[in-house]
């Protein structure tokens, strides 16, 4: 598959889990700063943080099962090829280091795409206060329409100034 033309699209995809780290670590590290900040912006940080898990955990079980419908139609044959939107490793099991990285990245990766960003989002429904975001609601709407476009902006950037035969290394 060429993925040159496709190079904002796979750009999008292999940096959005890390960026969604760095904006959940940095809220963490601000809320421990100032615990009982009840501030508008601390609630509109609080929500764009809270909708980046949201969508880390929709592109992260959409991958899921792009591959696992890809890798069971395989090999029924009704499909000839299994598409891979994550970076699953290979299940051909043929040594022992094959073994670990398989068993590896299955406690590692729903770890940070579909368990650190539930237990956020719990925490935010649980915890967070919202009365300034629903007085401010078309404000609210503006502001966490920065965030989507901010990170927009660098994927595309980066797949237009970075290498673009970057990904042609990869096996999706």
């Amino acid at each position: 598959m060429n993925f040159s033309g496709s190079s904002y699209f796979w750009h999008f995809l292999a940096w959005w889990c890390t960026w969604n780290s760095i904006i959940t670590l940095a809220f963490i590290l601000w809320k421990l700063k100032r615990p009982k900040n009840n501030t508008y912006f601390a609630q509109v940080f609080s929500l764009i943080t809270t909708i980046s898990n949201i969508i880390t955990m929709v592109i992260y079980g959409l991958g899921l099962i792009i591959w696992l419908t890809t890798t069971l139609t395989t090999y029924i044959g009704v499909a000839s090829r299994i598409y891979k939107l994550v970076p699953i490793p290979s299940h051909a099991i043929n040594s022992r280091q094959q073994l670990f990285k398989v068993i590896q990245w299955w406690l590692y990766s729903p770890l940070w795409h579909f368990i650190a960003p539930a237990y956020f989002i719990i925490w935010f429904f649980r915890h967070e206060k919202m009365e300034l975001l629903k007085k401010k609601l078309k404000l609210t709407i503006f502001v966490c329409l920065i965030h989507p476009t901010l990170y927009f902006t660098y994927s595309y950037l980066r797949s237009r100034l970075g290498d673009r035969k970057y990904f042609e290394k990869f096996k999706f």
